[in-house]
């Protein structure tokens, strides 16, 4: 009798926990779709009301896209310039698809930067996962994706759609989202490397910068795991890279037929490079214009000639040689210039200065964020400080923009949410502005 007794209840508890979770997982489904909507609906309007769909802009992306719409493939970065790996495939390919179905016109266009609003907005709203892979307090997710929404600060990368810069954003959260799973659960299991894997390769196929955050995620889970869980971890790590590898494998077959060279992700480095570090070069690509039309071959039709004549991965390796040999005469020059990029990656000049204003308000109030979640030994804390190391760096030698910071900004408003969130729950309760465990913990 007792037996049947104990076992009703553990079947009740069972229960009881089964409908908990259920209504936590529908709760959470109805706000990341209400945050999801409401993004969607705000950044739709601005583009109904701005009629920015009527400024079409021929970047290079658009140009291989509209290749690849016509059937002439992966070509024509600058023009008639042949095939061409200056862009990381997986954007272009489907923007591709809309041209195909739309047409390269206004109905395109508009086609086009509904798919980056879409993109946008559901970035957003699965900002309030990181608090249930990370287990931290549900609000800082709600409050970041909420102010996101409403808060368009860099709306020509989310909207425009002429950049992968959207879809890069929200590549950079799904990845971290599948390592910190696996670093909160320890699953260093052969099912999850290679789901992680692959992952992170579709996001390298979308933006090659996200490349340096993987390596950055598989070098800091082995200084955080390799004590406690060194066998299994190599076996994650070198199963998620193998995976990696076959996800990339596929178009880097095809730049070796295409262009001679097995070119993993693109093929522009040298090229950014030489535009962003020579005797004419500024920090921002908005003032860079004059370095624009002498090296770059979408602005200098003498560069145009030069990458059709001699092939693009020649062309590149020219350019590598020069940069080198600049930067090496000029270490001074290179070195201020540097300086200053970093400064305008964290802080960028936008259109309006209240833009520019808001993103520095939220560089500056994430630090402290975040050195309240490292004092804790948040994984969440290494993942963030992981990206913050390793997006950046490429940024810091080659000319910036505001759009190259987007992929990496729902980290600023995330931060900058929970110390908002750490502040004010500290005046309400007294004493020390840090928190403890329980109030960075889910509630």
């Amino acid at each position: 009798m007792e037996n049947t007794i104990t076992k009703g209840h553990e079947t009740g508890n069972r229960t009881g926990l089964i409908e908990q979770n259920r209504f936590f997982a529908s709760s959470l489904f109805v706000t990341c779709a209400g945050l999801f909507l409401l993004a969607f609906a705000i950044r739709v309007g601005l583009l109904l009301a701005t009629k920015s769909y009527l400024d079409r802009e021929h970047s290079e992306l658009v140009l291989v896209a509209t290749s690849l719409a016509q059937g002439h493939g992966f070509a024509n970065a600058f023009g008639d310039t042949g095939p061409t790996a200056h862009m990381s495939p997986v954007y272009p390919f489907l923007l591709s698809l809309i041209y195909r179905y739309f047409g390269t016109g206004t109905t395109g266009e508009v086609a086009q930067e509904l798919f980056s609003c879409f993109l946008a907005s559901l970035t957003w709203g699965l900002i309030p996962l990181i608090g249930e892979v990370c287990g931290l307090d549900r609000r800082i997710g709600v409050f970041a994706a909420f102010i996101g929404a409403i808060l368009t600060i860099n709306r020509w990368a989310e909207t425009k759609g002429s950049s992968e810069a959207a879809m890069a954003g929200l590549a950079c959260l799904i990845t971290f989202l599948c390592f910190m799973r696996c670093w909160y659960s320890r699953d260093f299991s052969l099912r999850a490397a290679a789901l992680t894997g692959v992952i992170s390769g579709l996001a390298i196929s979308i933006s090659a910068t996200l490349a340096s955050i993987v390596i950055g995620f598989l070098i800091a889970g082995f200084l955080l795991f390799h004590r406690a869980s060194s066998r299994s971890y190599w076996r994650f790590a070198s199963v998620c890279t193998l995976c990696i590898v076959a996800t990339l494998s596929p178009w880097a077959i095809r730049n070796y037929f295409a262009l001679g060279s097995l070119v993993w992700t693109r093929s522009n480095l040298p090229l950014e490079l030489m535009v962003s570090n020579n005797d004419y070069a500024q920090p921002t690509l908005m003032h860079n214009e004059q370095s624009g039309y002498r090296y770059h071959p979408f602005m200098s039709p003498f560069q145009r000639s030069l990458i059709k004549s001699m092939g693009e991965i020649a062309y590149q390796r020219k350019l590598r040689n020069e940069v080198f040999e600049w930067i090496g005469s000029h270490p001074q020059r290179f070195t201020m210039l540097t300086l200053e990029r970093i400064y305008y990656f964290w802080i960028p000049e936008m259109k309006r200065p209240i833009q520019t204003a808001c993103l520095g308000f939220m560089f500056l109030t994430s630090i402290p964020a975040l050195i309240v979640l490292l004092r804790q030994h948040q994984l969440f804390a290494f993942g963030i400080v992981t990206i913050w190391l390793t997006y950046p760096a490429v940024y810091y030698v080659i000319q910036t923009h505001p759009r190259y910071v987007y992929p990496m900004q729902w980290t600023l408003y995330y931060l900058s949410s929970a110390g908002i969130i750490f502040l004010a729950a500290k005046l309400r309760a007294g004493g020390s502005i840090w928190p403890d465990s329980a109030a960075v913990s889910k509630r």
